[in-house]
């Protein structure tokens, strides 16, 4: 009998624990959950630089993710290279071999024409953001997430458009005829095509010995491929426009992006609000102190009349909607129907 009870005092003991355990298991698994840390790898074209605006903003929106997840989402923004080329990034992201990465409209312009829809059009910071907020960032996305790549942040380098040259400057742009230019890909290609310049594709890497060599006069660029590629040593000649639009995407492994709880992905929206407001501070800031700046290291600054500069700006909008809309035209006429409502500009003619 005492046998027997033993057994039965055992056998409760048992079950009480087990349920214990059961009812505890939901508990335990939220709370692991709550204090689960991302921390993603995030692959850049460009390399650290305390004036280029490519690895500042990116380190600044990591920033501001990790302050709105409460550090739960740590991003590491690694230099062009370490981890995949930069024509890799996209479908790097895409494949999950990488956690994240960022790029430019242009770069993904030959498999993602889409992107280039406001190369030419979108002239301000202002503008791009309430085009992107209108709906265009519905569209990209839809676009991105069929290669199971999520668009978890972004921002226009606008006006960045430029052209740096080895021996002199352009100073209007018929100044581009007949010289090798070193072009970006997409629409910029045809903005180069329209000028008469002959184009020369590239890698940012190879840009500098192409500039010392003669492979290329020049190079299609924008202000922040003054620090990216040190053009004051090969290209100093520096005229900047005031249109192009080089829209900067950050992107996300889709799968990655769905284990998040929605508190971590509210943050990050907030934390793209945040630079939406301290992006524009930063840009003036960054145009006045790079003049300076480069002139010091030997960059010879020229600017554009600006009937050179509205020149300049039709036929970057050309360029852009001719791109686009003859590889996508149905997306493309959706695109530029946001940025005509929301600017009022007339771009489809």
């Amino acid at each position: 009998m005492r046998h027997l009870s033993i057994n039965k005092l055992n056998y409760l003991l048992f079950a009480i624990t087990l349920a214990m355990m059961l009812c505890a298991g939901p508990v335990i698994s939220k709370a692991q959950a709550k204090e689960k840390v991302w921390k993603l790898q995030i692959q850049l074209f460009t390399v650290p630089g305390k004036w280029d605006a490519q690895w500042v903003v990116p380190m600044k929106f990591a920033e501001f993710i990790k302050k709105h997840t409460k550090g739960r989402v740590v991003c590491s923004m690694h230099p062009v290279g370490e981890l995949v080329g930069p024509r890799e990034i996209w479908t790097s992201v895409s494949a999950g071999t990488i956690d994240g990465g960022a790029t430019l409209n242009l770069y993904e312009g030959g498999t993602h024409p889409e992107f280039c829809f406001d190369f030419g059009p979108i002239a301000t910071i202002d503008e791009y953001f309430k085009v992107m907020h209108a709906g265009a960032l519905d569209i990209l996305s839809k676009q991105a997430l069929r290669e199971n790549v999520r668009i978890f942040g972004y921002f226009p380098l606008v006006p960045y458009a430029a052209f740096s040259m080895k021996n002199e400057f352009v100073k209007t742009l018929d100044d581009l005829k007949g010289k090798k230019i070193r072009g970006m890909g997409g629409a910029g290609n045809l903005f180069l095509k329209a000028v008469g310049a002959g184009i020369v594709t590239l890698p940012m890497s190879e840009v500098p010995a192409a500039l010392q060599t003669g492979v290329v006069d020049g190079i299609h660029t924008g202000l922040a491929g003054l620090y990216a590629m040190h053009l004051w040593d090969v290209a100093p000649y520096f005229t900047p426009t005031k249109s192009g639009c080089f829209a900067f995407l950050f992107l996300l492994d889709e799968d990655l992006y769905k284990e998040f709880p929605p508190d971590i992905k509210a943050g990050i929206a907030s934390a793209q609000r945040d630079l939406e407001q301290w992006y524009p501070i930063y840009d003036r800031d960054f145009r006045n102190a790079i003049i300076k700046d480069t002139e010091q290291k030997g960059v010879k600054w020229y600017f554009l009349s600006p009937k050179e500069d509205d020149r300049c700006r039709e036929l970057l909008s050309d360029a852009s909607v001719s791109w686009v809309t003859k590889r996508e035209p149905d997306i493309g006429r959706k695109l530029y129907a946001i940025i005509e409502k929301t600017t009022g500009q007339k771009v489809l003619k």
